[in-house]
């Protein structure tokens, strides 16, 4: 294993000799699987790559990051070290976001941390400056899109199932609003851990492997889909200014739905979050539409093990009782 006794201690050893130390203090923080992640002397954070393939986005990465540090004042990793397989770099002052330090700060300071997230989301969005190897992916390849939900998800599925997730797909991808949105470099995973807070202000962002072309769109996908609580997510999306715009809201959507078909066929996710997670303001879908929408969650909730944890499943609740009642707040304005 990547993140066995055997190794741990390998790449201690290597740190040791990279900062010219005979002992160090150091702890395992937690990260992907695909990571090692080790904080030294409270003062560094090594990054190692597990495999080949995630190597090759530790070039990509380093070099967003020196293109990233030109065009945003907002801090990113200053890497001092680097080698095959790792960077090393300076701690950036601070700690993750998460909904007990948003909970404590008033509606003022969390309306200003918004912005500042939001803001660096623009500049990273109208990024124009070429980048080798970033990869492209807007607008999805639908007939690859296809073979996998129909090979890997709809064997799990009901027929009734199975029709309604292709009906969805085939409006979705005639629908020229959501396809003909804007393609932009997108942060690609940009969630709690990887926004660094220091005195309720944004002190740095982090993790910029995923970094692809996109839709904007789906930066606020994964927003709503990982952060723990969904109004932080709003926040930000309301600083960004497209919250008012109905394409913009039906491609987040939409993104959504394709982020929770591959986790209802792969077996990488061992955690299911819900589509309640943005059951708001879906442009101009009417209620039939958005009924059906909503009769489609059903399918895609097949991990429930993480429920056993009383503090997730408390968290989850109240994220569905908050949409919950925008997506009725919204329906009884129509």
């Amino acid at each position: 294993m990547f993140n066995s006794t055997r190794t741990v201690i390998k790449k201690i050893q290597q740190i040791e000799k990279i900062l010219g130390k005979s002992s160090i203090s150091w702890k395992i923080l937690p990260s992907h699987s695909r990571h090692l992640l080790l904080e030294i002397d409270n003062k560094w954070i090594f990054k190692f790559f597990k495999s080949q393939n995630y190597i090759k986005r530790k070039a990509l990465e380093e070099e967003m990051i020196k293109k990233i540090k030109r065009i945003s004042s907002c801090q990113v990793p200053n890497i001092e070290f680097s080698g095959i397989d790792f960077f090393g770099y300076p701690i950036i002052k601070g700690q993750s976001l998460n909904v007990q330090i948003w909970r404590s700060m008033d509606k003022n300071k969390q309306s200003a941390f918004a912005a500042e997230v939001a803001d660096f989301l623009k500049t990273l969005h109208t990024f124009s400056e070429p980048v080798d190897g970033i990869a492209e992916y807007w607008p999805p390849n639908q007939d690859w899109l296809y073979k996998e939900i129909s090979q890997k998800l709809y064997p799990k599925l009901s027929v009734k199932a199975q029709l309604n997730i292709s009906r969805y797909l085939d409006e979705a991808f005639a629908d020229k609003g959501i396809m003909a949105g804007e393609k932009t470099l997108v942060h690609g995973d940009i969630y709690e851990a990887n926004i660094i807070m220091n005195n309720n202000r944004l002190s740095g962002i982090l993790d910029f492997e995923e970094v692809k072309v996109m839709t904007p769109a789906f930066d606020f996908a994964k927003m709503h889909i990982s952060f723990r609580n969904p109004k932080i997510a709003d926040e930000i999306l309301k600083k960004y200014n497209r919250s008012n715009e109905k394409c913009f809201m039906r491609r987040m959507f939409f993104m959504i739905l394709l982020r929770e078909l591959e986790r209802g066929y792969s077996s990488v996710h061992k955690r299911h979050w819900f589509l309640y997670r943005l059951e708001k303001k879906y442009g101009d879908m009417n209620k039939a539409q958005l009924h059906k929408v909503l009769n489609l969650m059903p399918y895609f909730t097949t991990h429930y093990t993480y429920l056993q944890h009383e503090g997730f499943k408390k968290c989850l609740l109240n994220s569905y009782n908050y949409r919950k009642q925008q997506v009725f707040n919204w329906i009884g304005k129509r």
